[in-house]
């Protein structure tokens, strides 16, 4: 690190995306998707893709399914990089993982990690939740899809409640409270139960932190669980061994002195979103910023919102300390194509207008966190 003009010896970081050698692939193979006619061809051509990682969900006319994950990273996460550049790679990546018709009879993809895969490491939970999902019934309307993607029940607090009960303080009434809710949460959660998660999740975190302790100093704990990629990006490994599914690695006696440490320390405080867990409960804009009163025409006028979801959701809404700054992250609108009739439907969370003051902003916010659509080309009236 340094300056590169300085003549004093400096050490200059690079980087090299591995695929970025031959994109003109890619491009040859995004103009062949037009003339494919099949599921088979669609795989097929989607083979040549590189350089970019996405997720391509396919079906055609005579029913056949399929799914593939363009790029060239290998399936095998001992393999991810960072890699040294004058060390040889071990081989050429294995190809991802593609999946033709399947024996469920679907393919589950809503953004986020598939079996065998992940283009990021996060938990299974959502995958699973949508495959809990489309399992249920066998045919489906759009407005199941739609209430699908507003699914809010927590996986991780269900499994977590299981293997954690028989760990935390057997007379605490809070306690108690916490695993009822997190056994017999339902798919659209009420201020109760997203207070619950909020705990959990809170609580998730602790376990982490104390974990940690166990091995570094506390102000390393504190800095690792602090970072929004940590815990998110080990979740998927982290949590069968907070299971108690790997005693050879974390022995029961060890767990539980985690999870009783860190329920004293939640116990402590009430949880601070974006701090101590990253579930968010309700926004506000009505007039306040970091405490000072703001005059009505600054345009910060609605109404409290409380946000859907949950971090590890179907609804996922995040909450993340990054840089000193808080960021909310979910999905920012719904878009709902019923190919069988000539209108689309839609719902924005800032409305129509992205400027304070101008009719329309902010007035989306409602039908969003409500799961409400309006024809598009349309929008909920003004707020005056």
């Amino acid at each position: 690190m340094g300056d590169a003009a300085s003549e004093q010896p400096v050490h200059l970081p690079s980087m090299q995306w591995h695929g970025f050698e031959h994109t003109y692939r890619d491009l040859m193979a995004f103009a062949d998707v037009h003339r494919c006619r099949s599921v088979k061809a669609l795989l097929k051509v989607h083979e040549e893709i590189k350089f970019l990682s996405l997720a391509g969900t396919f079906a055609d006319v005579d029913g056949h399914l399929g799914y593939t994950q363009t790029g060239t990273t290998s399936p095998d996460p001992t393999r991810w990089g960072p890699h040294a550049g004058w060390v040889a790679r071990d081989g050429a990546p294995a190809p991802a993982p593609t999946v033709f018709d399947p024996p469920s009879g679907f393919i589950a993809s809503a953004n986020e990690r598939h079996d065998g895969w992940t283009a990021f490491p996060e938990p299974p939970y959502r995958h699973r939740r949508l495959s809990e999902l489309l399992s249920s019934q066998d045919k489906f309307a759009p407005a199941d899809l739609l209430r699908m993607s507003y699914d809010e029940l927590d996986l991780m607090c269900r499994d977590l409640a299981e293997a954690w009960g028989p760990l935390l303080p057997a007379h605490d009434a809070a306690a108690a409270e916490m695993l009822t809710w997190a056994r017999q949460q339902a798919s659209r959660q009420s201020s109760h139960g997203r207070a619950m998660m909020a705990k959990f999740h809170a609580l998730h975190r602790e376990v982490v932190r104390a974990l940690i302790e166990s091995h570094l100093p506390a102000s390393t704990a504190n800095w690792l669980v602090r970072e929004p990629a940590f815990v998110l990006g080990l979740q998927d490994r982290l949590d069968p061994i907070l299971c108690g599914s790997s005693p050879d690695l974390l022995s029961l006696d060890a767990l539980g002195a985690a999870v009783r440490a860190a329920w004293v320390r939640v116990c402590e405080r009430t949880p601070r979103a974006g701090k101590e867990t990253p579930v968010v409960h309700t926004t506000r804009f009505h007039g306040e910023l970091e405490g000072a009163k703001l005059p009505s025409w600054v345009g910060l006028s609605s109404k409290p919102v409380e946000l859907p979801g949950g971090p590890v959701s179907l609804f996922q809404m995040r909450l993340s300390e990054i840089g000193g700054a808080t960021i909310i992250s979910g999905p920012a609108f719904h878009l709902l194509m019923n190919l069988a009739t000539t209108t689309s439907r839609y719902n924005l969370a800032g409305g129509a207008s992205e400027r304070w003051r101008l009719d329309g902003y902010g007035g989306g916010l409602d039908a969003w966190a409500k799961g409400q659509l309006v024809p598009l080309g349309e929008g909920p009236p003004p707020e005056r």
